[in-house]
């Protein structure tokens, strides 16, 4: 029994570690800081967090995973929005671009560069994440009438993780020249007037004129 307690202990610092990695990730980059970085951050010594991790790599790993599993419960909370499916991609896109707007510009630059394989691991059940969640909000609005009825959610739903990956790409921001954030807010825009039947996009632009009266 206190051989499972400390093992429940060790997993719960594990984790609250692991947020205040990604944190430090988002804020300052990942190729930029190193070990020693992290632990300054952290206030721990390299002692404790060689404890949990075995190096850079293995930090940077977990803190992907972590990330992603964060938000897959994220997304899959959607459903229990109050309101309509367009209601609920709001609340996904708040989260979203509050998250990218944090982020700092090489992140991806340097997850696509220096940690291809795990980028590469984590994209794939970001695919995923995304699919299940796009194809079960995009029939829930057609159940309620904001979307259009005439197009298929299974194939839509391909189109949202494409259009996501490219959203996505560090070159893609690069090229625009704009924060992957806006870049995120566009495409957002995009879909859902794409999709939304008359009805929908008089409620999609009252809410956009409500919530970013200035953009």
């Amino acid at each position: 029994m206190q051989e499972e307690t400390a093992q429940n202990v060790d997993q719960s610092r594990e984790q609250e570690l692991l947020m205040q990695v990604i944190r430090v990730f988002m804020r300052l980059g990942i190729k930029a800081v190193n070990m020693d970085d992290v632990a300054r951050h952290l206030g721990v010594s390299k002692k404790t967090l060689y404890k949990y991790f075995t190096d850079k790599r293995d930090l940077v790993t977990r803190s992907l995973n972590l990330l992603i599993d964060e938000t897959d419960r994220m997304m899959h909370g959607m459903k229990d929005v109050p309101g309509n499916a367009i209601d609920a991609e709001f609340a996904m896109m708040r989260y979203v671009r509050k998250m990218l707007a944090e982020q700092h510009p090489s992140v991806l630059f340097d997850l696509q560069k220096y940690y291809a394989t795990a980028w590469a691991e984590v994209t794939k059940r970001r695919e995923h994440i995304i699919y299940s969640a796009a194809e079960e909000n995009l029939r829930r609005g057609q159940e309620e009438g904001v979307y259009r009825s005439d197009f298929d959610p299974r194939i839509v739903a391909r189109f949202m993780v494409a259009i996501a990956d490219v959203s996505k790409q560090a070159q893609t921001t690069l090229a625009i020249g704009k924060a992957l954030s806006e870049v995120y807010f566009e495409s957002f825009q995009y879909h859902i007037r794409g999709i939304a039947s008359p009805k929908g996009l008089q409620y999609l632009e009252d809410k956009l004129a409500a919530e970013f009266p200035s953009e």
